[in-house]
């Protein structure tokens, strides 16, 4: 069923933008559009560059985000402590 689904979305979005565009259908639009966008999605912009950044401990986080930390830091510590295992120091 998921495999129908996926090909009835291709097929509505190929519909879609026959319609947008009032033209035929044309197998080889389809393939330049195809390796542009592979082209796009392949070459080094500043965005790719920032989403893979160290994560800097030191930088200012939310008071939701401390909250979480400390309770994610607490029930491990108790975990720990539960299990018999002592960190090392």
């Amino acid at each position: 069923m998921s495999a129908l689904g996926v090909c009835m979305h291709k097929i509505l979005r190929i519909v879609y933008g026959m319609l947008k565009t009032n033209t035929n259908y044309d197998s080889d639009r389809r393939n330049k559009n195809r390796t542009r966008n592979s082209q796009i999605l392949n070459s080094d912009t500043e965005d790719n560059k920032r989403r893979f950044q160290k994560i800097d401990v030191n930088a200012p986080i939310s008071r939701r985000q401390n909250i979480k930390r400390k309770k994610r830091k607490q029930s491990q510590s108790l975990q720990q402590t539960n299990c018999g295992i002592m960190p090392t120091r």
